[in-house]
């Protein structure tokens, strides 16, 4: 049978558009069978950074090719977060102290050299970083080098102190994190794992004394978080009975305690914490005995601090104990406006400073693009209500009628830092002038200001150089 030339490229023409769909059938197969675990995957989380603390989130059965994106940011305080994610061969508990004490060595040497950093990260992390985000956010991406479970720290930027809320995205083969558009899919990446990365050391020395017929007396504890150590040495006076010490978390249930009547006159108590604890507090104990004796006692604490126990470390770092808010003030007399012997007062106009730290009024630099914020008259008040917080509000003790305000002005820090000034006119009482030689005498002119706020909260100090 002969077959033309036209129907022999009919046939070549179908066969090639067998071929071209049969490959396109396959290309669509192919497509259509991605691994599962190919599908972009993203988990928002939330939560507060303290100063100095930091978070352990393990990221369970990652797969070899998969690109991990994080992105985080702070949302309240001036929070400026850090992130990385750490090689699976480093051991948490044996590392942390030693990159601890590395890093903040790095720190004393080159205060202001980011990359001085780098190599000690590098020894630690697979990827990390710090700014690479809008403002001060922090974003990372990394191809996943082998199959297994790794761990993501966050914590607040080394090269200054900062805390508050944070924002944490994670994805899996989602790019769009890196951009902050990525909405979450309900999966599951990171679990929060109650540890701290590299608690900061902190060392604080307490005297004081069981007052005879006093059956204890409590030293109020600093927050601790999940993973550090608290460790306590207890002394006396050679010869005084020794009072029990007890470690009470916020609900008042005990941790751990050494009882009363210990052998020597030095016992020792340490603990590890489980959970972040708020309210943490040890208590003395009076030991059987007299009870009109006076017992004076010294208590060494420490977080992060082993060798509290065994040796005499120096006081170091934030306190462990908590205190009043120390406030600093200063007034400057800049005009004695008259003298009323009659009534016994007299008039002033002067400038009154206030200076404290209230972490509650911190604030993020990038927020306002400043790095200070101001305000003015009854702003400052609103925006410390707004904060849920309080400050040291005051009253001048000896005062007749209004003062009269010229000018208030509160000047805020990003680390909560603030810097009150008062200018005013007042008139003040002066029982304790003496008007013999008026008006060629010396005289005291004293003004009082006291505090408004509870005596817990707040406690005057004096401003050197300003009064």
């Amino acid at each position: 049978m002969c077959t033309s030339p036209v129907a022999i490229a009919n046939r070549l023409r179908r066969f090639r558009s067998l071929r071209v769909l049969t490959w396109l059938l396959g290309l669509a197969l192919h497509t259509i069978a991605v691994p599962a675990h190919a599908a972009a995957r993203v988990q928002e989380v939330t939560g507060s950074l303290e100063v100095q603390e930091s978070l352990i989130y393990d990221l369970p059965g990652l797969r070899q090719g998969e690109t991990l994106y994080v992105h985080a940011e702070g949302t309240s305080g001036n929070l400026d977060p850090w992130v990385g994610v750490l090689k699976p061969a480093v051991d948490v508990k044996t590392a942390r102290e030693q990159f601890r004490t590395e890093r903040e060595q790095i720190l004393v040497d080159q205060p202001e050299s980011p990359q001085a950093l780098a190599p000690l990260f590098e020894r630690y992390f697979l990827a990390w970083d710090d700014d690479s985000g809008t403002g001060y956010a922090a974003r990372l991406k990394l191809v996943i080098p082998a199959d297994g479970d790794y761990r993501l720290i966050l914590s607040s930027t080394p090269l200054r102190p900062s805390f508050g809320d944070y924002r944490l995205l994670l994805g899996l083969d989602a790019p769009q994190i890196m951009g902050d558009k990525a909405a979450a899919t309900g999966d599951t990446l990171a679990i929060l794992k109650q540890a701290v990365w590299q608690g900061a050391r902190r060392v604080q020395e307490v005297t004081g004394t069981l007052l005879p017929g006093q059956e204890f007396t409590a030293v109020e504890l600093q927050r601790i978080f999940s993973g550090e150590t608290l460790s306590a040495v207890l002394e006396v006076s050679p010869g005084a009975a020794v009072p029990g010490l007890v470690l009470y978390d916020y609900g008042d249930k005990p941790l751990a305690a050494v009882p009363t009547g210990a052998p020597n006159d030095r016992v020792t108590l340490q603990h590890t914490f489980d959970e972040k604890d708020e309210h943490p507090r040890l208590v003395l104990k009076r030991p059987p005995g007299p009870e009109d004796a006076a017992i004076d006692f010294r208590l060494l604490v420490g977080v992060n601090a082993p060798d509290v126990l065994t040796g005499q470390p120096a006081p170091v770092g934030k306190p462990v104990v908590r205190s009043v808010t120390p406030v600093e003030i200063g007034l400057r007399m800049d005009q004695i406006t008259g003298v009323d012997q009659r009534l016994e007062n007299f008039g002033v106009v002067g400038s009154l400073l206030l200076k404290w730290q209230d972490p509650r009024l911190a604030f993020d630099p990038q927020s306002c693009k400043c790095r200070l914020q101001i305000f003015n008259g009854d702003a400052f008040p609103q925006f410390v209500q707004s904060r849920e917080s309080r400050w040291p509000d005051f009253v001048f003790f000896n005062q007749q009628g209004n003062r009269w305000s010229q000018k208030r002005l509160a000047t805020v820090y990003p680390d909560g830092r603030v810097s009150y000034l008062e200018r005013f006119g007042v008139t003040l009482q002066a029982p304790d002038f003496k008007f013999s030689k008026f008006p060629f005498d010396d005289q005291t002119f004293s003004i009082r200001i006291d505090l408004v706020e509870p005596a817990w909260d707040y406690v005057f100090r004096e401003l050197e150089g300003f009064s």
